[in-house]
């Protein structure tokens, strides 16, 4: 089967590889073939002196964007079964080397050295199709050469099965203006929540990839979802219905990974039936205006983080609860600093071992970016959540009251843009007491197209025990892409 995708992968890359090359030629062909001759230059010799016959400018007559009678109800359907396709995407070689990780014993995976050689490819297609609807599609694979060069043996089934190679279809919907003040969009989609580039608060509609973290931004991370979508425009207002039929959570590290926390295999993960009562629903209003912007959020969705549920023969079981989610985000521009808030409040909360006990909490972020120095931009971003009603006493093994992290990033362009340098830092608790991670990265474009980059990821531990269990998961990347 692996085998199968990686041809695949690489048919579809020929392909696309000649379909590029083929209509460049195309394109370019005859440029070296103009013809200057005399006669040319003759007739086009005050050619803006010549006067235009009054019937010409009648024929001429809604050429400014208003109909003419040239346009016959024919030509009209025909324009509209018209059909463009436009094909785009990346292909990577990543590698990453852990630097950090101890000899282990023989039963265990030595995660030391190399960890990562894998070549990957994202292809996007866009296609204008008939009576004015458009499509979408985008496909992801990858394929970890790692895996074979440091011997199948001595990783589990499992860790092959979900690191080594992947074949996955992202977004894929179809998308229509249905008159001037409502589109409509239908199919796996990402939609994003808030104002926050690095933390999590009313962005709640999208699961992410959260099996090697701190090694990417969270744009890269988000998961596609199926889902219908209405958004009404009137003036600055903007007014957004979501359904979403499709359940899909988290991708969390797989037991036996060096990111999987804890020593245990985990227990079943329950997941709800994609049926008419399981459906998601959520909703959004915003008004954008000369300098300020403000959003108000409500949402009846599914936990992405699971919680252990004890059944009758005593056996421990994952359930995702259901959430009702209400809340606001807003931006505010005050010259070269743009100020951003987040605040959701949650009902129907539970944690593991603790069935009959639903909880409430609230989520506060405020956050500021900074880019009145030249070629730099400073941005920092800090939340809170705030579980009520909470027995410190009682629950204090389960949970915390509050829980506090904080976002630092500091990025600055070299070389007219050509260089960027990214110091991007995450922390748990105000000093940074629960641990964190800290990832420094050097972006090069060599061509329009090319571009290399690379740099360290340090992870420090601290009293949370997910920093724990990965302080030693220090590498270093490098990533060589090419876009078409």
């Amino acid at each position: 089967m692996k085998s199968t995708q990686l041809l695949v992968l690489i048919m579809l890359w020929g392909a696309v590889t000649t379909a590029s090359s083929d209509t460049l030629e195309n394109v370019l062909d005859g440029f070296d073939k103009a013809d200057n001759s005399s006669d040319a230059l003759e007739v086009l010799e005050n050619f803006d002196e010549q006067e235009v016959p009054a019937e010409s400018l009648e024929v001429l007559d809604g050429f400014d964007g208003q109909p003419t009678n040239l346009m016959t109800e024919d030509t009209v359907t025909e324009k509209s079964n018209m059909t463009s396709i436009q094909i785009s995407g990346w292909s990577k070689l990543v590698g990453i080397w852990n630097i950090a990780h101890h000899a282990t014993e023989k039963e265990h995976t030595d995660w030391r050295g190399l960890s990562r050689l894998r070549a990957e490819l994202l292809i996007e297609m866009r296609a204008k199709l008939p009576y004015s609807w458009q499509f979408f599609a985008s496909g992801k694979a990858f394929h970890d050469v790692a895996y074979t060069l440091n011997g199948h043996d001595q990783y589990s089934n499992e860790v092959l099965d979900n690191y080594e190679t992947e074949l996955e279809l992202r977004e894929l919907y179809v998308s229509k203006a249905l008159n001037s003040h409502i589109d409509l969009k239908l199919g796996r989609q990402i939609l994003v929540w808030g104002r926050s580039s690095n933390l999590r608060v009313t962005d709640i509609l999208n699961p992410l990839d959260m099996r090697e973290l701190g090694l990417t931004d969270i744009e890269d991370l988000r998961l596609p979802v199926t889902m219908l979508r209405l958004d009404s425009y009137y003036d600055v207002w903007q007014f957004t219905a979501v359904v979403i039929p499709e359940k899909r959570f988290e991708k969390l590290p797989i037991f036996g990974h060096d990111f999987y926390a804890g020593q245990a295999r985990p227990p079943a993960d329950i997941k709800p039936n994609n049926t008419l009562s399981n459906m998601e629903y959520a909703a959004a209003l915003t008004g954008t205006f000369s300098d300020w912007d403000f959003s108000l959020y409500w949402a009846h969705v599914y936990d992405d983080k699971a919680y252990v549920q004890r059944q009758k023969d005593d056996t421990p079981q994952l359930i995702h609860n259901r959430l009702k989610m209400l809340g606001g985000a807003g931006n505010f521009v005050l010259g070269n600093t743009l100020l951003f808030a987040e605040i959701a409040h949650l009902s129907g909360v539970q944690f593991s071992y603790l069935p009959s006990e639903d909880f409430s909490r609230t989520d506060v972020l405020i956050g500021l970016e900074y880019s009145g120095l030249t070629n730099t931009t400073l941005s920092i971003e800090a939340a809170n959540q705030h579980l009520h009603h909470f027995n410190a006493q009682a629950h204090q093994a389960i949970a915390k009251k509050d829980s506090f992290q904080w976002v630092f990033r500091f990025n600055r362009k070299f070389l007219r843009e050509q260089l960027s340098f990214t110091w991007f830092a995450l922390f748990d608790g105000l000093k940074g007491q629960g641990g964190g991670v800290q990832r420094y990265q050097l972006d090069y474009d060599i061509a329009s197209a090319l571009s290399v980059s690379g740099g360290v990821v340090l992870y420090h531990g601290g009293t949370h025990q997910s920093f724990q269990d990965i302080a030693n998961n220090d590498r270093l990347f490098f990533e060589i892409k090419y876009s078409f």
